[in-house]
């Protein structure tokens, strides 16, 4: 059946009922919070001369069959209903099932549930965020917001069926005596598992993220948004851990500068719309804001990471990134907490990135300071400590008392060899394809039955094995290829397994974090600058094996 869209004139007289009835009751069931010693499963009891008695509304509300009630109203469970209600039947963040025998004369209504009807709906069947399933008669309009709606073959609505988002399924001999009227959302606002799950799952209870299937794909978004927060770090390793140092030292200059920037911002749009030259301004304002935003939330997570691991990630901002932002993931699932962690760590990054150009811009005034020039592309091999010649050294000082204490003259240390250069993308894909179809044919031989994950977890494994014993694996091996620590210091378990894990990193955004290197001035992968290391080509006098 073809629905059309609602027109802005279109009246829904029946909407408000139901909406209004869901407050009082909300509101009615809170003054009715003294009987404690109620069970949360309780029985809406009908008195002499049509009165009610019900326990609180929460958990699951039930009206037996041959019993009468005026109302009835569940919080986070069922609103059962097999005998007769004379009012209303509201279920919020639950269920409001009416079974065959059942009779509601006044509306059903359920918000942030499903409601389920196979008996009598004297006036409205209203639903919000959910779902509506009816095989009975329904006395007024059928309203259905963000949710499917599926009509038995025993339906009769008597007025209008309003459909806004979700699908309709209407078996033969449903029957629909107003008109029909839908509004079609695009894919992601619609009730399946879409923008709706989100907010029933993560909104109302005020929490960016939960563990659910149903909210999948905001995983997706916030997953993809630290992969942005990754690559901030990576682009600006010094500006990130320098906005990070701003709040370890100075924490109430950095408070001070989020709460201007929280209430200056408003004003400040305010101020320059209203000129025309003002209003051209704006727009570059508004992209200004969001580029500081995502740089001061990269800046937090490196921040947050630091504070985790004890300093042990000072120098490494985008590993910290890495901790810090699994943290926040965490903390985001948990209802209110994670909505006032997302809104105290957006603040914060604002204002960090604000205090710390405020402090920078005053330092230059004083200070001509240039940064280090870039490295020429090639580091020694193995690095080592710089070497002290013996003939540097002075002569021991054989005089009497006071003189100084004659230094220590080092052990002899053989001079380095010639520096080896870093690794290209070209020959790093050809090491990395003989890898693959190395590991590839052993987990073949052991079954044939392996899909994609287990071929990356073993390459890995071989990976993080193979680094840690020889440096190389056997495509590095056979094209001359090493990797070794941009400190210098010998490969451990710590650090090649986290260029291990690393390179699911470099994989995810289609492979982009392995084509950093074509791009790179030190030609690091992503995960290359997770761990910290570099690949370089190995000298022809150096075995790798």
């Amino acid at each position: 059946m073809k629905l059309s869209a609602i027109p802005s004139t279109m009246k829904l007289p029946r909407i408000i009922p139901g909406a209004v009835a869901a407050a009082l009751f909300l509101l009615s069931a809170s003054a009715r919070l003294g009987a404690a010693d109620v069970p949360a499963s309780v029985a809406v009891r009908a008195e002499a001369g049509g009165g009610h008695d019900e326990g609180p509304p929460f958990g699951d509300q039930a009206v037996p069959a041959g019993r009468t009630v005026r109302e009835v109203v569940g919080v986070g469970g069922t609103v059962t209903v097999d005998g007769s209600v004379e009012r209303d039947a509201v279920s919020v963040f639950g269920r409001t099932l009416i079974n065959g025998e059942g009779r509601v004369q006044g509306s059903a209504v359920a918000v942030l549930g499903r409601l389920e009807s196979k008996g009598v709906v004297g006036r409205d069947a209203v639903a919000v965020f959910g779902d509506v399933e009816i095989n009975g008669p329904v006395g007024g309009d059928l309203v259905a917001v963000l949710g499917n709606v599926r009509l038995g073959p025993n339906a009769i609505v008597q007025g209008d069926l309003v459909r806004v988002g979700g699908s309709l399924r209407r078996e033969p001999g449903a029957v629909v005596r107003g008109s029909e009227k839908g509004v079609t959302l695009p894919a992601f606002l619609g009730a399946e598992g879409g923008f709706v799950e989100w907010v029933k799952r993560c909104v109302f209870l005020a929490r960016p993220l939960a563990f659910d299937s149903r909210v999948a794909w905001a995983w997706s978004v916030a997953l993809a948004f630290l992969a942005v927060y990754l690559l901030i770090a990576l682009a600006f390793r010094r500006a990130v851990a320098a906005c990070a140092d701003t709040l370890v030292e100075r924490p109430g200059l950095t408070a001070l500068g989020s709460l201007l920037t929280i209430f200056l911002t408003p004003v400040a749009f305010v101020v320059l719309s209203v000129t025309i030259v003002g209003l051209l301004v704006v727009p570059f304002l508004a992209v200004a804001l969001g580029v500081a935003a995502l740089f001061g939330k990269a800046a937090v997570l490196v921040w947050l990471g630091r504070a985790v691991s004890g300093r042990r990630l000072a120098n490494r901002p985008v590993l910290a990134v890495l901790v810090g932002g699994g943290l926040v993931l965490v903390l985001y699932c948990v209802p209110v907490v994670g909505f006032l962690v997302f809104k105290l760590l957006g603040w914060l990054g604002l204002g960090m990135v604000a205090t710390t150009l405020v402090l920078s811009a005053r330092s230059r005034r004083t200070s001509g300071e240039t940064p280090p020039p870039v490295g020429d592309g090639t580091v020694p091999f193995p690095p080592a400590a710089p070497i002290v010649p013996a003939a540097a050294v002075p002569a021991s000082n054989e005089a009497g008392a006071g003189s100084a204490p004659a230094p220590t003259v080092p052990p002899f240390v053989p001079p380095l060899p010639a520096p080896c250069p870093k690794a290209s993308l070209g020959i790093r894909l050809g090491a990395l394809a003989i890898d693959v179809l190395l590991v590839g044919m052993v987990l073949a031989m052991l079954g044939g039955r392996f899909g994609g994950g287990w071929i990356l977890l073993g390459l890995a494994a071989y990976g993080a094995v193979l680094w840690k014993l020889r440096g190389a694996t056997v495509g590095s091996i056979i094209l001359g290829l090493k990797v070794v620590r941009a400190d210098g210091r010998e490969l451990d378990w710590a650090t090649v397994v986290v260029r291990a894990l690393g390179c699911f990193l470099s994989l995810a955004p289609a492979g982009l974090g392995f084509l950093w290197v074509a791009f790179d001035a030190e030609k690091q992968a992503w995960h290359d600058k997770i761990a910290g290391t570099w690949v370089v080509r190995a000298p022809r006098s150096q075995a790798l094996i």
